[in-house]
């Protein structure tokens, strides 16, 4: 495991939350796949830094308020899981949201070419979103 791929999930946790959010996007592959549940109301595919800012665009619409904590980390050779909490309100309901995921950071050479995330329990996530 490099340590430089732990600093870089730490840069592009700090840039993608904190902003500037093109500080985020500097950070990443000019193809990477992020990829999120479907059944999410930001979830889905998305592909290079076009992509990356797409799926900015769709959280801000979800959430009226999104915080991430970072809880845990565990590295491998070119690659990096985070364990993080996430506090959200959703911007349709008023529904809060407090629970863990997972992502799973790749990298080569010195960028991040995967990030993908697994959310423990999607419905909750769903359920607050979506109006009744």
């Amino acid at each position: 495991m490099s340590n430089s791929n732990l600093d870089l999930t730490l840069r592009a946790y700090e840039a993608s939350l904190r902003g500037p959010y093109e500080d985020f996007v500097a950070l990443l592959d000019e193809h990477v796949s992020i990829v999120l549940p479907a059944s999410l109301p930001h979830g889905g595919a998305y592909r290079g830094k076009a992509g990356a800012r797409e799926l900015r665009e769709r959280l801000m619409l979800a959430w009226a308020e999104f915080a991430v904590e970072t809880l845990e980390f565990l590295t491998g050779q070119d690659s990096v899981i985070a364990i993080i909490r996430l506090k959200a309100v959703a911007r349709a309901t008023g529904k809060s949201v407090d629970m863990r995921i997972a992502e799973f950071w790749r990298f080569a050479e010195g960028k991040v070419v995967e990030l993908s995330a697994y959310y423990f329990d999607t419905k909750v996530v769903f359920d607050a979103c979506t109006l009744k």
